[in-house]
């Protein structure tokens, strides 16, 4: 009999939305996290951002979200001027605020489209208050798109970097391996198909803590994997159609959703470097075998390294019917390479 896990309510999560990339994300993927009973909060220095935002969402998800503008003193609520600096001292300003509604939870997402002036200076601060607050940390990020300029750039490399130091886990996004995809689809379709890359990453670790399974995993495995490890990312891949009638002839489908787990839109640095996976496999009981088990894990060996520190879990789950979820979270990845002359925006504020 599979041991059943902790209900997820038992484990305060919360998912912030800090300026308005990582605020639009949240909101566009809210319907996806309700099931999970996590607490919502979109920060921003903007109030008519927040409330466009709030118009926008959908009434059943409205009373999940709490909203709050940041710098009010400093800002007057006219937004941060695309500086990382007037978001950085917004969330200063407000310290107190963010530690409070910090205070009960034991896993925290931080989602930012970097590259403005809220998300990009406020994002990172918030990753700080919580990693000294003891809180496991995840940071889900966007880079720019390149022609959006160099400036634009510079500022996400700059946020990313603070990120990255504050954070357990920093994830990023990469637009421009979006725009290379899809770059005959719409602006609106572009950017909803990276909220949907940044929502199925949060839904990942969800999913992990969530599910009953035949080998569990749970909030300890997660920091095991999570703390202090940099950079990594985060995926979910179907191997579709497959049946019990052995390894042989569903092979070919398992290798095409190992193959696609590595999807560039997830990685800034090669995979070959990473120290921790945590990974989860989900199918329907009667062609869930274990030498599917064995061939996914030996796979994803092989694909970044035999001394890779694996922990993996499965879970029985019908409504997958013959499809087979791969999920998996690969952490101490080198990280992102950024240019000497780039300075850290908590160096001149570190004393807020």
């Amino acid at each position: 009999m599979a041991e059943s896990k902790k209900p997820i309510r038992k484990i305060k999560i919360g998912i912030i939305g800090a300026g308005g990339g990582g605020t639009n994300a949240i909101a566009n993927n809210a319907h996806k996290f309700v099931p999970f009973d996590v607490s919502f909060l979109a920060i921003n220095t903007d109030i008519q951002a927040l409330e466009k935002q709030k118009k926008g969402s959908k009434k059943d998800n409205s009373k999940f979200f709490e909203r709050k503008l940041i710098g009010r003193r400093l800002t007057r609520g006219l937004g941060a001027g695309s500086n990382p600096d007037i978001g950085w001292k917004a969330a200063a300003e407000d310290r107190e605020w963010i530690e409070k509604w910090l205070s009960d939870k034991k896993l925290v997402f931080i989602a930012t489209g970097m590259g403005g002036g809220s998300g990009t200076g406020a994002g990172p601060y918030i990753a700080r208050l919580a990693k000294n607050m003891g809180i496991l940390t995840i940071g889900v990020s966007t880079l720019p798109f390149l022609f959006e300029g160099k400036e634009r750039m510079d500022n996400a490399l700059t946020g990313l970097k603070t990120m990255e130091k504050y954070a357990d886990l920093s994830i990023v996004i990469n637009n421009n391996d979006l725009f290379k995809k899809h770059s005959s689809d719409t602006v609106e379709h572009t950017f909803v198909k990276a909220d949907k890359y940044l929502g199925d990453g949060i839904i990942t670790v969800l999913n992990l803590l969530l599910e009953d399974a035949l080998i569990n995993l749970d909030l300890a495995d997660i920091r095991k994997v999570v703390k202090d490890s940099g950079g990594g990312f985060i995926n979910i891949a179907f191997a579709k159609g497959i049946d019990e009638s052995g390894l042989d002839s569903n092979k070919e489908k398992f290798e095409k959703a190992i193959s696609s787990l590595f999807d560039l839109t997830f990685i800034p640095s090669d995979v070959k470097t990473a120290t921790k996976a945590l990974l989860s496999i989900s199918g329907s009981p009667n062609i869930l075998k274990m030498e599917y088990v064995r061939f996914i894990v030996n796979k994803i060996l092989a694909t970044v390294s035999h001394d890779l520190d694996i922990i993996f879990g499965v879970t029985n789950n019908p409504a997958l019917e013959d499809n087979v979820k791969i999920s998996l979270i690969l952490t101490g990845m080198d990280k992102i390479v950024l240019t000497d002359d780039v300075k850290d925006i908590e160096e001149k504020y570190f004393a807020n």
